[in-house]
Order: structure tokens, then sequence, then C-alpha cells
């Protein structure tokens, strides 16, 4: 007759083992159940704080109370070539209404690739390089997954619109426009 402990030593092995096997089925139990790290909450607009191309901090909380266009670009990237022109012009255009215009870069080579080429195009507006916390989505801006993408801002730091990929330059400075008609309604943090 087949004995279940005859295939253990002792019994006092085949309790351990038992014990083991518990164990384990608990600790992958609550591993399963136990709740993950969540991410920080996304930062407010005007706190995100990156360097510009002469690495200097660029403090975004200065435009509170402007309608700001971010726009998130490479400078490989030709319809983002063609925006950044047009959107220095509407920048210029528009600044006595209070309109600002944020480059975001993507790029790695910033003193050899990025400031020939705002140079090259003669960008007045401030132009910073994107960090960990933008590419990983750890701001309000979220996750950059295409370029080019714009971001219109109200005055209160809240995102009013997105545009991804290329959309007609038109429709933007409609809403643009639009936005700098409508005073900021800012609701009191408590």
């Amino acid at each position: 007759m087949y004995n279940q402990l005859s295939f253990f030593p002792s019994a006092r092995l085949f309790r351990r083992a038992h014990l083991a096997l518990a164990c384990l089925g608990l600790t992958m139990l609550f591993a399963c159940t136990h709740q993950t790290r969540q991410k920080p909450p996304p930062k407010l607009f005007h706190q995100i704080r990156l360097l510009d191309t002469k690495n200097a901090d660029f403090d975004f909380y200065d435009l509170r109370g402007k309608v700001v266009l971010v726009d998130v670009f490479a400078s490989h990237c030709m319809p983002c070539q063609f925006l950044v022109r047009r959107w220095d012009k509407l920048a210029r255009k528009h600044k006595s209404q209070g309109l600002r215009v944020v480059g975001i870069a993507l790029e790695k080579q910033v003193k050899q690739v990025l400031r020939p080429f705002l140079m090259a195009l003669d960008i007045q507006y401030p132009v910073v390089v994107a960090d960990d916390s933008l590419y990983k989505g750890n701001t309000i801006l979220g996750p950059v997954l295409t370029v080019p993408r714009q971001y219109l801002v109200d005055g209160c730091g809240k995102i009013h619109k997105i545009f991804q990929g290329m959309v007609n330059p038109q429709k933007i400075e409609q809403a643009v426009l639009d936005l700098l008609k409508q005073p900021p309604q800012c609701q009191k943090t408590k």
C-alpha cells in the first residue's frame, strides 16, 4: 500500500514542506493584492521647471495670468520647423494681448543641434529642454508621444486644448485668439 509519508523521510519534514508551501501561497496572494505605489500626482502647469538652452532654470510660474501656447517639437521634425516659425510670428503679434509661446524641445544635443537650429530660425520666444519627468509623463502635460504637439493653456494654468500631430495652424491660431478674448476664471484653492 502506498503511504503518503513514505516520500518524506519523516513526518516532521512533511509538516515543514506543507508550512513552506502555505507561506509561499500566502506571500503570492498578498503580492497580487498589494497595491502598487502610485505615481505622484501631476504637477500644476505653473509648477513645471525645466532648463533653457543655456542650462538656466525657466520658471513657468512667471507665466501666470497669460495665455500660453506650449509647442513641443524636435529639430529634425519638418512640420515642427514650419510651426516653430509660425508660432514665433504669432507670439510677436499678440504679445501685448497677453500671449506667450514657450517651446519644449525633445533634444539631447542642446549645444550641437538645438542652439544652432534656434539661431538659424531667429526664434524669440523661450525654448526649454525636455527632461525625464516630461518624457515619463510626470507633469500636467502627460506623456508626450508625438511631435508636433501643442498645448493651449489659460491664465489659470489649466490646459484648454491639446493639438497632436500636424493640425492646421489656422485652427490653433483661432483657438489662441478665442482664448485671448476670454478672461481667466480661476478657481480659488482651499
